[in-house]
């Protein structure tokens, strides 16, 4: 039996919670340091959940129940394990069967299909301790992406929230390649802007920049961070599906 096959068995023992002492640690320790080894648990955590998404968990229940406990009479342990693996094989070919129908069609959604399906343009707060808006701001609040833009080029010294609403304005108006730029430097400005939380949008924002222009690995890191935050403002935005939608395009 070659590696990658005891690996997935490993793995597939691993989510039915039947690893214990040892082997568990050893597995825990191997998918702390291997990359590899945490795509393949996500692969097989993806189609796991897609089958009961879609109602077929029962459906494999039923070919576990019927067809392992004959084959644990008198059966080596191994062929059980590889009838184990070829049933979720065949859930596996039954998702794919209602993905080519349309019925499980989001798994197909493009990096930029994914973001139109996500993405909600950013709303400046009414408050934000002050009662004089700047022109950029009032391009910005009255959806004047372009006039954001040239407007930005006359400010000598933009401030981080003027850097945050430009990249909206370049994201709104399909340039995400330049959004992300100035998202980065909003990041990196961070001066004493206590008006807005502008280090949490601009986080969230700068990775969906990236999604949009189809920069997944970028985007995933940010996804992932924002995703472990339970207090993260935008931690709604990116549910645990969304984060495996991600990983099955990233490159």
């Amino acid at each position: 039996m070659n590696e990658n096959s005891t690996d997935t068995e490993l793995l597939i023992r691993y989510m039915d919670g039947e690893l214990q002492g040892e082997d568990l640690s050893q597995l825990e320790n191997r998918l702390k340091a291997e990359r590899s080894l945490q795509e393949e648990l996500l692969t097989l955590e993806l189609a796991r959940d897609s089958i009961r998404h879609f109602g077929l968990k029962n459906r494999v229940n039923d070919i576990h129940r019927q067809i392992i406990p004959q084959l644990r009479q008198n059966r080596p342990p191994g062929l059980v394990r590889r009838l184990v693996r070829n049933s979720l094989k065949i859930a596996a070919a039954v998702v794919f069967i209602l993905i080519v129908a349309g019925i499980y069609s989001n798994i197909n959604l493009s990096s930029e299909q994914l973001f139109k399906s996500h993405y909600t343009g950013y709303n400046i707060r009414s408050s934000r301790g002050t009662d004089t808006n700047s022109a950029l701001e009032d391009n910005y609040k009255r959806n004047r992406m372009a006039e954001v833009i040239t407007t930005f080029k006359t400010i000598k010294n933009p401030s981080a929230f003027e850097y945050f609403l430009t990249g909206n304005a370049f994201l709104q108006t399909d340039q995400p390649g330049e959004a992300s730029k100035y998202f980065m430097i909003a990041l990196q400005k961070r001066e004493n802007d206590s008006l807005q939380n502008i280090h949490e949008d601009a986080e969230y924002y700068l990775a969906m920049s990236y999604l949009k222009n189809n920069e997944v690995d970028k985007a995933l890191p940010i996804f992932e961070k924002i995703h472990s935050e339970n207090n993260h403002p935008y931690h709604n935005k990116v549910d645990y599906w969304f984060l495996k939608q991600l990983y099955w395009r990233k490159k």
